[in-house]
């Protein structure tokens, strides 16, 4: 039983009761197959440096998650693949061709299970939730609890929608995962309350992730108070040291090993 699992049972009825509502657009979408096929036909690029710059005020179409309008974001995980619709994508709220030009609440919650992940693999997973400059047209300033984005005039026009964000995330989580998973998305852009509601609910989670980070540093022998926020960490740069130095310890001794099995 994984930490998250009552957390994703809470927010399954959050979500639940918000897909009920009656004044509720909703749009459920499912993608199967390997990562690779999850972007296969879609009208912008995914992967490292696919949006290569900043997006300006004057190039965006549709702002998510401005701190006015509400945001909240999540990755939970779990060992339990029944409590993950492996492939799901569920819009609660209007997609982007219907708010251009405007600012859209936002919450953006990936859910994610595979029978052997532990707290070993929280670090990867819980980075892997961030687009960064990672789809085209497209720009976030992700943290573990908000998500800020922007989405280009030009990739609107070329039809990005929630269906092609839903299938990048679902891309980026399964190939940046340390072994293979199912993954889920739900994004709500109804009202700000409907998303603060969610980043309520989604606070005991984040809570359990830094419990969990704290621990893993402490078995690393450094005692940090992380929750893999990095973009918004005073200690990032010693984070960046404290990495560099385990990856070269592990270059050395894999060149050892190497060396003795000549």
């Amino acid at each position: 039983m994984s930490a998250f699992d009552e957390s994703i049972r809470e927010l399954r009825v959050e979500i639940d009761a918000l897909r009920r509502r009656p004044d509720t657009p909703v749009r459920e979408m499912r993608f199967a197959g390997p990562a690779d096929a999850l972007i296969e036909g879609l009208p912008v690029r995914v992967g490292p440096g696919a949006n290569p710059g900043i997006l300006l005020r004057s190039d965006t179409a549709v702002e998510l998650g401005n701190p006015e309008a509400g945001s909240c974001a999540g990755l939970l995980w779990t060992d339990d693949p029944s409590l993950v619709d492996d492939g799901a994508v569920t819009l609660l709220g209007p997609d982007l061709d219907a708010a251009d030009g405007c600012s859209l609440p936002f919450a953006q919650l990936v859910l994610v299970a595979g029978h052997d992940l532990t707290e070993e693999d929280h670090e990867a997973l819980v980075q892997s939730q961030h687009a960064s400059d990672r789809i085209e047209g497209y720009m976030a300033r992700s943290t573990s609890e908000y998500v800020w984005s922007r989405v280009s005039h030009d990739a609107l026009a070329r039809g990005f929608d929630f269906e092609v964000l839903g299938r990048a995330l679902l891309h980026l989580v399964k190939t940046a995962a340390p072994r293979p998973v199912s993954a889920e998305v739900v994004f709500v852009t109804t009202s700000r309350d409907d998303v603060v509601r969610l980043g309520d609910r989604a606070a005991r989670a984040r809570e359990i992730g830094r419990e969990i980070a704290n621990e893993l540093w402490r078995q690393r022998g450094f005692d940090l108070d992380c929750d893999f926020d990095c973009g918004s960490c005073s200690d990032q740069d010693v984070c960046d040291d404290i990495r560099d130095v385990i990856a070269a310890t592990r270059r050395v001794a894999a060149d050892a090993g190497t060396k003795r099995g000549r």
